[in-house]
């Protein structure tokens, strides 16, 4: 019990105001404390799902993915998407730079298009080719870019769709921890307190 004179100069302290909430105001604030809790959580769960279209996930929609060691046989490479649209015409051999689909489950020495076989055709073409030998270089340089700008948009995804699951499950963490101080105050469970003293409501006798 806490006394009311000040040990250190012995005078009494005064009153400062604080008045100490009935417990129908407490469960009501925990109620509220709760909704609170579910609003945030669905918030946050309806945009972990937005985020979650943007992947290849599941293979009716034509998922795109590669092995990325014979051995680990779990490992995927999830490519992102604007739409279904480009989801339809993404090409995997074009993306990843191989010759043909065969090549795609290799990602240790995997065979690349050879920069040589395209100097030889460059040499093989006449005069007239070589300025569309130059546009096809270019468009290759801009492919490249292309590639780089969606490889970072897909890491930022990722991140995001990361951070949005952390959120997530401390919310639902949340809400769990309100719901059983709330059955505490009502008497309806037992439980653990913050000093880690496991205790049960003991039911009266009639």
């Amino acid at each position: 019990m806490s006394s009311s004179v000040s040990k250190r100069t012995g005078t009494k302290r005064g009153d400062r105001g604080n008045e100490a909430l009935a417990v129908d105001v407490v469960k009501l604030l925990k109620t509220q404390d709760i909704g609170y809790v579910r609003t945030m959580l669905q918030k946050v769960r309806k945009e972990r799902e937005r985020v979650e279209e943007g992947f290849v996930l599941d293979d009716e929609e034509g998922e795109i993915e590669a092995l990325k060691t014979r051995r680990a046989g779990k490992g995927k490479h999830t490519v992102f998407v604007e739409d279904r649209e480009e989801q339809r015409e993404f090409a995997p051999e074009e993306w990843f730079g191989v010759e043909d689909e065969m090549d795609l489950e290799r990602t240790w020495n995997r065979p690349r298009k050879q920069p040589k076989e395209q100097d030889e055709e460059q040499l093989d073409e006449g005069p007239g080719e070589k300025n569309g030998g130059k546009a096809e270089e270019l468009d290759s340089r801009e492919q490249r870019a292309l590639r780089k700008m969606r490889e970072k948009a897909q890491e930022m995804r990722r991140l995001k769709l990361e951070a949005l699951k952390r959120k997530e499950k401390d919310l639902m963490a949340a809400e769990k921890e309100l719901e059983a101080q709330r059955a505490r105050m009502n008497n309806d469970v037992g439980g653990v307190n913050k000093n880690g003293v496991k205790f049960k409501v003991r039911e009266r006798k009639r």
